[in-house]
């Protein structure tokens, strides 16, 4: 560094004897930055001005340039990094002040989203307290960036992974409440685990999820909707399934599954009595037929003696 007392030297190429305090420079025409640390200015290098003996408060990187502060506004604390040459220092934002957090792309203190009390970590702006009601994070120390799903009751769901508290509202169902009922469900109505339709199915649907269609040959009155079968038939059949034909005698080709059990029960009772009778009067011919021959042979006897 010059001495003051010494005139300066100097040549093409600048001074000999190094710059005056406060300069810096080939030429001295540099200023030191006045944000180095107090009765330090001698200390700015004279050929890069940074600062040697540190920085005023506040202030960071070899010139004492960046503030903290003035960069980052909200910021509480920084930090000074550099490359892995130990070059090109830099400054960022490590620690906001309350209510923001530092982004993890800029540095830069954002406010806290979606937070209770508008609370989050300084560093990774997860809500300390939670998120506020409509929102949720996917994971735990993960930012309350989502929406609760709108087909969630009263919009309101989990903070953490975003299951709906409350149910579904009407027509959906699943653990977000993000899947149709079955649209055969009547009223499109459904249980908000399985999906399961709760108040039954549209006409002609039959199932847990009324996902089964009704027998083609059932009537107006469709189907059980438990098990498919059939409360009526067209003309001309019968059954559970509609699949028997009635008889061709039936009056217009109607018939229903009791009047056909009716019908075949007496034709049974009829063969069983008329077959009844048919093995009673072999009985009795049989008998007739031995007492016959019993009276022969008495008679045949009596001539012999």
């Amino acid at each position: 560094m010059h001495n003051n007392n010494e005139p300066p030297l100097c040549n093409q190429t600048g001074c000999i004897n190094g710059c005056a305090e406060k300069y810096y420079g080939d030429h001295c025409i540099e200023t030191c930055s006045d944000n180095c640390a107090e009765g330090n200015f001698s200390a700015c290098n004279n050929e890069t001005g940074s600062c040697e003996k540190g920085c005023k408060h506040g202030w960071h990187l070899p010139m004492c340039d960046f503030n903290c502060s003035l960069h980052y506004p909200h910021c509480k604390k920084c930090h000074e990094y550099t490359d892995r040459n130990n070059e090109n220092p830099r400054a960022t934002c490590h620690i906001c002040k309350s209510g923001h957090y530092s982004e993890f792309l800029t540095s830069f203190c954002k406010p806290c989203e979606n937070c209770i009390d508008d609370e989050c970590d300084g560093a990774i702006g997860f809500c300390t307290k939670g998120c506020r009601q409509g929102w949720y994070a996917k994971r735990t120390r993960y930012l309350c960036e989502n929406y609760c799903s709108e087909n969630c009751a009263d919009r309101m769901c989990d903070g953490i992974g975003g299951a709906c508290i409350n149910g579904c509202g009407l027509g959906f169902y699943g653990k977000h409440c993000e899947t149709e009922c079955p649209k055969e469900c009547l009223s499109a109505t459904c249980k908000n685990s399985t999906g399961d339709c709760t108040i039954g199915c549209n006409l002609g649907f039959y199932g847990y999820t009324c996902n089964s269609t009704c027998q083609s040959r059932c009537g107006h009155q469709g189907c059980n909707q438990e098990n498919g079968h059939c409360k009526d038939c067209i003309s001309g059949f019968y059954g559970n399934q509609c699949r028997q034909k009635c008889n061709s005698t039936c009056e217009s080709g109607l018939c229903d599954f009791i009047t056909v059990l009716l019908a075949w029960l007496k034709s049974r009772l009829r063969y069983f009595f008329s077959w009844s009778k048919s093995e009673n009067d072999i009985k009795m011919d049989i008998e007739t037929t031995n007492y016959t021959q019993r009276r022969k042979q008495n008679n045949g006897n009596k001539r012999h003696e």
